[in-house]
């Protein structure tokens, strides 16, 4: 089972974003500009630090979603020692959210939640 949270604010504190990703290891940080969301990683980042400065990142990526024929970027950050999806993996979960998203009425706060099991394709050699 994997969650997305989709936060749809203009600004985003810190302690909300790191709340998120320890819970829910995905974030989608919808309406974000990139020079905003990079910081907020870097700040992010350094509150999961513990004391000796070692600890989990935030990684920051910018998906290309496809919402109701509308091209979206979706502003995401994962937890690194939590998400244990690959980068592919985690794009198809965010475009999955952010469809189920805007189809229930993109509220502010959103929990999306995918119950379909982990499969890799696995090319055959």
């Amino acid at each position: 089972m994997h969650q997305v949270a989709v936060l749809d604010h203009a600004v985003i504190e810190v302690s909300e974003l790191v709340d998120a990703l320890k819970a829910h290891h995905v974030v989608v940080m919808n309406s974000l500009m990139r020079g905003q969301a990079r910081e907020l990683k870097n700040k992010a980042t350094l509150a999961m630090r513990r004391w000796n400065g070692e600890g989990p990142d935030a990684y920051y990526y910018e998906f290309e979603v496809k919402v109701a024929g509308d091209r979206w970027f979706a502003p995401t950050m994962t937890h690194s020692d939590r998400n244990n999806l690959n980068l592919f993996e985690t794009g198809k979960l965010v475009q999955r959210a952010m469809e189920v998203w805007v189809a229930r009425g993109s509220a502010l706060h959103f929990l999306y939640t995918n119950t379909a099991p982990r499969t890799l394709e696995v090319e055959a050699r």
